[in-house]
C-alpha cells in the first residue's frame, strides 16, 4: 500500500484472527459476548485499512542497534558512500534526544555538528559509522539505541565511544539518540600507482557519457600549479572548481553559451603536447567531471613536444605538480574502413 491508500482486505476465517493454535492477534470489542466472538471466528473477515503514514528504516549494522530513516534520497545515479580510510567530506548534522516516536517533528534544542576534511580524522567511532552509511546529497535521520554506546569493548553488538561526549555534552546515556545528517560534498581520493606519488581527488562526479579516446578533441577548464605557484589557469576569477561550470544545472541555452566561451582550453589528445600523465587523467574522466591530481612522478609526465603554456621539462626533482581539470565536452571522430566520417546526413 501507499501512504493515503485505503483497502478492503478479505481473509479466510481460518486466519482472520491469527494462526490456528496461537493466541488471537487482535483484541475483540469489550462489549462483544462469547457468542458474538465465536460467530465472528466462524466467518470470513473483511478489514478496512488506511495507511496514514510510513517510515522505511534501515538497520545500519544489522544488529538492531542503529536505524536509518531517509528524508531526501541521494542524487540520481550516485551510489558512492564515503570511505573512512581515504575520503574527504563536508557533513552537517544535528544531535538530539527526547523524541517520542519516528513520526514526531523535533522542535527542541539540538547540538549542531559541521565538519570539512578527512573522514579518518574524526575521533568519534559513532560519527564515522554514521557518515560512512550516507550518500552525497542524501538527508536522513539515525536512531541509536541507548544501550549501543554503553557496552564493553568485548561486546560485538555495542560500541565504546569516549569522544562522543565532547560533541554532545548533555548526552543522557539512558535515552535513545537521534542524529539528523546530510553529506554536502564528497571527495573520493585514490592513490593511482599505490606508491603515494600520484593522488587523484574526484571533486565532482561526471555523467553517463563515454570516456575520451586517444584522438578525441576535448574542451577543458584547466589549472596547472607547481609547488602552489600557478602556471596556467583558465578558470573564472574566484571560482571554486567543484562548483563552476556545472552543466547538469544549466538550461540548454546556458550550456551552449558556456561551451562557446573563448577562455576554454581545447586540445586533441593525440597531439602529445600536454604531459602524458595529464592525458591519462583526461581519458579516465567523463563529461562534467572535476578532478584534481597531485604528483611527484616526473618520469610519467614527459611528452614528445614542448607545450606553449607549460614545459614539464622545467620541473625539478621533488616538485609537486597539481592539475585541476573540468571536462566540459568530448568530441570523438567516427571511422568507416579507416576513413574519417566528416558529416552524417539524415536519410528521409
Amino acid at each position: 500500500m501507499r501512504v493515503g491508500e485505503k483497502s478492503k482486505i478479505r481473509i479466510k476465517k481460518k486466519f482472520g484472527f491469527g494462526r490456528p493454535g496461537e493466541v488471537d492477534k487482535l483484541a475483540f470489542p469489550a462489549t462483544a459476548g462469547v457468542e458474538l466472538v465465536e460467530k465472528m471466528k466462524s466467518k470470513n473477515v473483511i478489514y478496512e485499512v488506511e495507511l496514514m503514514n510510513m517510515c522505511q528504516r534501515i538497520d545500519v549494522e544489522g544488529n538492531g542497534q542503529m536505524f536509518k530513516q531517509q528524508y531526501v534520497r541521494a542524487d540520481r545515479g550516485n551510489f558512492e558512500r564515503p570511505n573512512a580510510a581515504t575520503d574527504e567530506v563536508t557533513v552537517k548534522c544535528e544531535i538530539y534526544q527526547n523524541k517520542l516516536d519516528m513520526f514526531e517533528e523535533w522542535q527542541g534544542e539540538t547540538t549542531p555538528f559541521e565538519y570539512t576534511g578527512e573522514l579518518k580524522k574524526i575521533e568519534s567511532p559513532l560519527m564515522v559509522k554514521l557518515i560512512e552509511s550516507v550518500k552525497k546529497g542524501e538527508r536522513c535521520e539515525f536512531t541509536v539505541n541507548a544501550g549501543f554506546l554503553n557496552g564493553s569493548q568485548d561486546d560485538e553488538d555495542t560500541l565504546t565511544d569516549d569522544k562522543f561526549i565532547e560533541l554532545f555534552p548533555q548526552w543522557d546515556k539512558s535515552k535513545d539518540l537521534f542524529v539528523r545528517m546530510e553529506v554536502l560534498y564528497l571527495v573520493k581520493i585514490e592513490d593511482w600507482f599505490k606508491d603515494g606519488s600520484t593522488i587523484v581527488r574526484t571533486l565532482r562526479k561526471g555523467g553517463k557519457s563515454r570516456n575520451p579516446y586517444c584522438d578525441s578533441l576535448v574542451t577543458l577548464r584547466l589549472r596547472i600549479q607547481v609547488n602552489d605557484k600557478i602556471y596556467f589557469d583558465n578558470y573564472t576569477e574566484n571560482s571554486i572548481p567543484m562548483q563552476s561550470d556545472d552543466l547538469k544545472s544549466m538550461s540548454t541555452e546556458e550550456r551552449t553559451a558556456a561551451l562557446e566561451d573563448d577562455s576554454l582550453f581545447k586540445i586533441k589528445l593525440d597531439e602529445y603536447t600536454i604531459p602524458s600523465l595529464l592525458v591519462k587523467l583526461i581519458k579516465s574522466m567523463k563529461k562534467n567531471m572535476v578532478v584534481e591530481m597531485s604528483t611527484t612522478c616526473l618520469e610519467r609526465m614527459h611528452t614528445n613536444f614542448k607545450s606553449d603554456f607549460f614545459n614539464q621539462y622545467d620541473v625539478a626533482e621533488g616538485d609537486v605538480v597539481k592539475f585541476t581539470v573540468t571536462l566540459l565536452h568530448n568530441k570523438t571522430a567516427h571511422y568507416f574502413y579507416k576513413n574519417t566520417v566528416v558529416e552524417k546526413l539524415a536519410i528521409v
